[in-house]
């Protein structure tokens, strides 16, 4: 099964985290965007099985930030 891993946020609060890793345990191909570095979007999400999307680390009560 092949697997996008849509990453808001790099840091420790935000990305896939115990998602990512069990896509790895379970043998499945892992592929990770994070749209902070900037990468174009990919193409094509027919590509993949699955697309997983976190969000980033900012919290609601942080609109000031």
């Amino acid at each position: 099964m092949r697997v996008l891993s849509v990453v808001h946020h790099p840091a420790a609060t935000g990305g896939g985290g115990l998602f990512e890793r069990a896509v790895v345990e379970r043998g499945d191909h892992l592929d990770r965007w994070v749209v902070a570095e900037g990468d174009a979007a990919p193409d094509d999400p027919g590509r993949w099985d699955a697309i997983m999307v976190f969000g980033g680390a900012m919290h609601p009560d942080q609109d000031a930030e």
